[in-house]
């Protein structure tokens, strides 16, 4: 799975409210699974943020803490295949109102 270079922008979010956007993949053999790159240097605003990474949906979602207002949340995402193929994705970045 080759994935074009980032970082891509998802809708905005409000802190305090409830989140969701879907990320993607392409390639490989469905379904796919989803999950936040631990390794990745610049996710620790993410960590924090109360959004989740639905493994099987692909649905970053959530109701952001009050802490993350203000910033731009960046995280990175390793997708499997059903082939058993992993793949490191985009940087996505939300920004926090």
């Amino acid at each position: 799975q080759q994935y074009p270079s980032g970082p891509f922008a998802l809708d905005d979010a409000n802190a305090n409210k409830p989140y969701g956007a879907s990320l993607f993949a392409m390639g490989g053999t469905p379904p796919y699974s989803w999950s936040e790159d631990a390794s990745y240097s610049e996710r620790g605003d993410f960590d924090l943020s109360g959004l989740t990474i639905g493994q099987s949906s692909g649905i970053v979602r959530g109701t952001l803490f009050n802490s993350s207002s203000g910033k731009t949340l960046k995280f990175r995402v390793i997708v499997r295949d059903n082939a058993g193929d992993t793949s490191s994705g985009p940087v996505y970045t939300i920004t926090v109102r």
